[in-house]
This record gives C-alpha cells, structure tokens and sequence, in this order.
C-alpha cells in the first residue's frame, strides 16, 4: 500500500498567492497511512508558518493529501460518493492588517 503526506496550505484562492504551507506525513510522521486500520479516525494537527512577506489579506486553509512516492494528489469524495477536487476548505483567515 502507497503511503501519503498531508498538505495544509493558506491560500489566495483569486490569484493563487500561498502565505503559508506545511506538508508532512500524518501524527508527525509517526502513523504511515499504510498502516491506517479501515475505518479509523486518525486526529492530527499541523503549525502552519506563514511568510513574514504575505501580503495582509484573506486567506482559504486548502488541506489534501499526495503519494509519497507518486506526489499525485488523492481525489476526494463526500459521504454521497460526490467528488469534491483534490483538496478540502477548512475555512476563511485573514493575515496582516
């Protein structure tokens, strides 16, 4: 089974402007999804930095997951089975002023 890395990123959905990213393999890389039991909720938390340079501005949280081999990103579906894109909408920040 392929093992994947979680993204988290803080995002200008407009123009594509990342403030901020961190990618990283799930419970600080101590829990490769490979080993994930069918069924299991698996909590994890990310510190996301953000450059001192982000213009001051809102912002989208994007979180998805990628191959660790491959770097394809994993599509996602809802509980209908509905596909959703490559990345979910945490929800709306704003940075600076």
């Amino acid at each position: 089974a392929q093992d994947y890395v979680v993204f988290n990123q803080i995002i200008d959905l407009s123009d594509g402007h990342k403030a901020g990213q961190r990618d990283g393999e799930p419970v600080c890389n101590s829990l490769p999804t490979s080993t994930w039991p069918q069924g299991r909720v698996i909590v994890d938390r990310y510190d996301i930095p953000i450059a001192p340079d982000a213009p001051p501005r809102a912002y989208t949280l994007l979180v998805g997951m990628y191959g660790r081999d491959s770097g394809e990103r994993v599509p996602i579906f809802d509980a209908s089975g509905q596909g959703m894109g490559e990345a979910v909408q945490l929800g709306e920040m704003r940075v600076g002023e």
